[in-house]
């Protein structure tokens, strides 16, 4: 039975292309029989324009019937890692960290410590018994104006209390990101525990600590002996290298002289004048 032919009366093809042109056509979109066309728009894409541009007769049948997403999420091989994203700023990057110290009369003090991730440069550390926001915050404004006002770009710490919207609101003010590490995972800021770990067996665990004057006395001793002293992670080189550089030539043996350092736990080897 053959199909009937279709009129082109009242109610026929004739009158479609009239209704079409009455309906009022988007920025982004136009109808022309039935079929979506894309038209540069000079208004701002939001999703629900994305939608209505992906969504046309030719990608839903490239895609099986299946209208494509507004914006494709990317897959978790395909995302930065944190570690990628650390070893590609190091030179931009400090990172913070607290730890605690047990003095001779168990009180527990906190120590706080700010790390140049570029050349593993200990920044600046203190002692106190109360720790709190003001004391971190003005510990990393002292270590700006230490390097001459020049801010780090991204500055790492954990989720403590203390990193609050006021510490960030003040660091953000030298034009530094705050970068929170993810809970539970101490790793995200291994350089800094990496330091800490060396503060502890080199030093704190050799001495006895009295009080918060006599712990500060101490690190700090032993972070100017550390910034002399070769470091594998810069290829053997100090972190402060360009003040410990090696000499032209090799020196005699009867030329070298040791200056002890923190009651001779550790030396430091010089050229004798």
């Amino acid at each position: 039975m053959a199909r009937p032919p279709v009129a082109t009366g009242e109610h026929g093809v004739g009158e479609i292309q009239p209704i079409a042109r009455s309906i009022p056509a988007t920025p982004a979109t136009r109808c022309t029989h039935g079929l979506r066309h894309h038209e540069p728009s000079s208004e701002p894409l939001t999703s629900k324009s994305r939608v209505q541009q992906s969504c046309t007769p030719g990608s839903v049948g490239a895609l099986g019937g299946q209208h494509p997403s507004a914006t494709r999420v990317p897959l978790p091989s395909e995302l930065q890692k944190w570690s990628t994203f650390i070893r590609n700023h190091l030179g931009q990057t400090w990172a913070a960290d607290w730890f605690t110290i047990v003095t001779v009369r168990f009180e527990i003090l906190y120590a706080f410590v700010i790390l140049d991730l570029g050349r593993r440069e200990i920044l600046r550390v203190g002692v106190t018994s109360t720790p709190s926001s003001q004391h971190a915050v003005q510990s990393f404004v002292e270590a700006v104006c230490d390097r001459d006002d020049q801010a780090p770009r991204f500055l790492i710490h954990d989720r403590d209390s203390i990193y609050g919207a006021w510490f960030r609101r003040r660091v953000k003010g030298f034009g530094t990101r705050c970068l929170a590490t993810p809970p539970r995972a101490p790793q995200a800021n291994s350089y800094c525990e990496r330091v800490i770990r060396t503060l502890r067996r080199e030093c704190l665990d050799n001495v006895i600590i009295v009080d918060e004057r006599h712990a500060e006395r101490v690190l700090r001793a032993h972070v100017r002996y550390y910034h002399g002293r070769p470091h594998r992670g810069l290829h053997t080189q100090a972190p402060l290298g360009a003040h410990w550089l090696p000499p032209v030539r090799p020196t005699p043996a009867r030329a070298v002289r040791g200056v002890p350092v923190l009651g001779e736990l550790h030396h430091e080897y010089t050229v004798a004048a």
